[in-house]
């Protein structure tokens, strides 16, 4: 029976006799444990702030003034750093190889957004109805723009001058070339 206990008296004794040492160490493997612990949620935790403080950008489509948009529906403002346009196969960077805003790059977008809402999107004949000139608004998009939180802002639209000859002739369309213009 004694020796069934032998083992047992070992590590009792070890324990009596460098408990200090075993104190020690273990609250030290203990501190650098909580210190990790520590450094790591506050990571996580900066992590998870900067996720819902960011900015998210949406494009969105008006139907009932015609217009297409970028808004800010993320919960920080959104700063734009860079934009490039493309139409009809050509990307189209608001800044040259200087680094300088570029008059003629403003031209072709201007150019690009009319082409694209009114000759591709709204290129439909309407029977027995006189040609009308519909007069748009845009607003092209540059570097160091800033967004605000719930702010858009309107790229392409129908000016109110045009508006309401817009939606009488689109009204006078079949369903199905409504419907495609709406969409």
């Amino acid at each position: 029976m004694m020796a069934m206990w032998s083992w047992v008296k070992r590590p009792t004794a070890f324990v009596a006799r460098n408990g200090n040492s075993i104190v020690a160490v273990s609250s030290v493997l203990i501190a650098c444990l909580s210190l990790y612990f520590t450094i790591q949620a506050q990571n996580d935790d900066r992590a998870y702030k900067e996720l819902l403080i960011k900015p998210t950008l949406s494009r969105q489509a008006h139907s009932v003034d015609f217009s297409v948009a970028i808004a800010n529906v993320g919960l920080g403002p959104a700063r734009i750093k860079d934009i490039i346009y493309q139409f009809g196969g050509e990307c189209i960077s608001m800044v040259d190889a200087n680094g300088e805003l570029s008059q003629t790059s403003y031209d072709k977008v201007i150019g690009g957004l009319n082409t694209r809402f009114l000759n591709e999107v709204f290129s439909f004949e309407i029977p027995n109805t006189s040609p009308t000139a519909i007069t748009t608004r845009n607003h092209v998009l540059f570097p160091e723009e800033i967004i605000g939180v719930g702010k858009e802002v309107v790229l392409f639209r129908i000016d109110d001058s045009s508006l309401e000859t817009f939606r009488t002739k689109n009204e006078s369309l079949r369903y199905e070339a409504f419907s495609v213009v709406v969409r």
